[in-house]
């Protein structure tokens, strides 16, 4: 059987939806809106007349490019954090940070976290990093770096009960 949402004489009714929108990206957005299209057209069968079929098409073109362009424009947000994190000087974390450090019990239970912790802790309360530059720096999750910092704060303060 076939698809009447596939044929290429169609294939304008997407591309004026995208046009209005991302003209600049209408390859990418118009394969995007052919995929949705088939994987929809095989689920169920269509009885739309000819024009309901143009005004879906338009419909799908256009959620389609705005879609997209909130997903580049995350991206490139992404990436401007990603490149400004790099700018930063790296870090050697056994001079210049446990230098810092006041308590000497401190410096010594931040030295016996597990590294990922030292790292977190390091970053985010001695040299003053956002959890989203933590997160680019190390490659994890921004709520990964808040579990870090938790477990580390948690860590830290059944060390320091210890000794006391």
């Amino acid at each position: 059987m076939k698809n009447i949402l596939l044929t290429p004489d169609l294939w304008p009714y997407i591309e004026q939806g995208i046009k209005k929108i991302a003209p600049q990206h209408l390859d990418e957005i118009r394969q995007i809106c052919l995929v949705k299209i088939l994987k929809k057209s095989t689920k169920s069968e269509f009885s739309f007349t000819e024009n309901e079929i143009k005004s879906y098409l338009i419909t799908i073109g256009k959620n389609t490019a705005i879609t997209y362009l909130k997903q580049l424009q995350t991206r490139k947000k992404q990436e401007k954090k990603y490149a400004e994190s790099l700018k930063r000087e790296p870090i050697d974390y056994q001079k210049s940070l446990f230098v810092e450090i006041s308590s000497a019990k401190l410096q010594k239970a931040i030295k016996k976290l597990p590294i990922e912790q030292q790292r977190t802790i390091i970053l985010f309360h001695f040299d003053g990093y956002s959890y989203e530059e933590i997160s680019a720096m190390q490659g994890i999750s921004k709520s990964a770096v808040g579990q870090s910092l938790s477990k580390g704060r948690r860590n830290l303060k059944k060390m320091l009960e210890k000794k006391e």
